[in-house]
């Protein structure tokens, strides 16, 4: 109970830091993207807006949306210019970005906070808990990893989560037991879900 503790902690920590470094931040150019499309998965299971990523993040920070927030009907799109206007015109126009922005933070925080324990359960698992500690301690205070935590994007649940699969896949490697092959296999199955990129490194 105590080295799980611990590793609450150093996540509590890492959502604290972030929180305190990137207060005052707006969106990136594609987070109204990612969240308007998220949310149109999540109500109404059409999944047009968007479909060169991955729906995970998207679904992710939608769970999180006010059930408020405005969709505009779903015309149709022959040009990423036009959903870029459809996008953008919803989240600026139709809600009020600065809470949406602040449900999507809190999402994507809850999001990451949960990858980063199971990080940590399996390094403990692969090195022991000193490892973990200090691998968490460190993304903790690690300036890139704080910025990315309350973004809606797909980079640091790609990174996140192969780096899960890569210890899974090692401790199947050196134990045989089952439960490694399961939790490799739900890790890929993130990563895939994250970023298409997640090919290359589960390739690697």
């Amino acid at each position: 109970l105590a080295g799980l503790g611990l590793i609450l902690l150093l996540v509590a920590l890492a959502v604290l830091r972030s929180h305190a470094g990137t207060r005052l931040d707006g969106y990136t150019v594609d987070e109204p993207w990612h969240i308007v499309a998220g949310a149109s998965y999540l109500r109404t299971g059409d999944f047009r807006l968007n479909p060169e990523h991955p729906p995970l993040s998207k679904l992710a920070v939608a769970a999180a949306i006010p059930d408020g927030f405005k969709l505009r009907p779903l015309a149709p799109l022959s040009e990423k210019s036009q959903e870029r206007e459809l996008v953008e015109e919803t989240m600026y126009f139709d809600n009020d970005s600065r809470a949406v922005q602040a449900a999507a933070r809190t999402g994507m925080w809850t999001f990451h906070a949960a990858l980063l324990v199971l990080l940590g359960l399996a390094l403990w698992q692969a090195f022991g808990l000193a490892w973990a500690a200090g691998t968490l301690l460190f993304l903790a205070l690690e300036p890139t990893v704080g910025a990315h935590l309350p973004v809606v994007m797909t980079d640091l649940p790609l990174a996140l989560s192969l780096a899960i699969a890569a210890l899974c896949a090692g401790l199947l490697a050196t134990t045989w037991h089952w439960r490694w092959a399961i939790g490799c296999g739900l890790a890929m199955g993130v990563a895939l879900a994250a970023k298409h990129s997640a090919l290359a490194g589960l390739a690697g």
